[in-house]
């Protein structure tokens, strides 16, 4: 985690403990910075497993992740992160977390009847087209399908499809 603070060492204990830049990022979260041989990393992340309310500890390991991935955008892209962009970021992407787990749990509490199921199609209106498409990548055979079905109106169907 280095990177974080120009170094391309490669290890993860600099995570908690590395330079002013990741203290930074423990300051922000409200996290206690781990002293170099003070404790290990167990107990550290114990520590806050413990003591942080569940959305704290979900920031709290975004940070860590968002620490690795500007450890890596360094390593490979030679862009350096700021404490603020790496918890904007990490706070960013725990709302978008949030929030689509909270669209899963409404779809869980849905009731589903036995009608929805079903997929009521029609012909398209006169002077239209619909068209289907699909296609496959076959990796051992390096083969690739298409196939695709046109419906015009009241005129018909015709299709196509291509051998894998």
């Amino acid at each position: 985690m280095r990177a974080v603070c120009n170094s391309y060492e490669e290890s993860d204990a600099p995570l908690i403990y590395g330079c002013s830049a990741v203290a930074d990022c423990w300051k922000i979260v409200r996290v206690p910075v781990l002293s170099i041989g003070s404790d290990d990393i167990v107990d550290w992340v114990q520590k806050w497993l413990f003591e942080l309310e569940m959305e704290e500890r979900s920031l709290v390991a975004m940070v860590c992740w968002y620490l690795w991935l500007n450890k890596n955008s360094i390593v490979w892209n030679k862009k350096l992160g700021s404490a603020q962009s790496i918890i904007a970021a990490a706070s960013h992407q725990c709302t978008a977390w949030k929030v689509a787990n909270a669209a899963m749990l409404q779809l869980r509490q849905v009731e589903i009847s036995r009608d929805d199921a079903q997929v009521w199609w029609k012909p398209p209106p006169k002077d239209w087209m619909k068209v289907k498409v699909d296609a496959a990548v076959f990796g051992r055979s390096e083969g690739v399908g298409l196939g695709i079905v046109v419906r015009a109106g009241l005129v018909g169907s015709y299709s196509a499809s291509s051998p894998h």
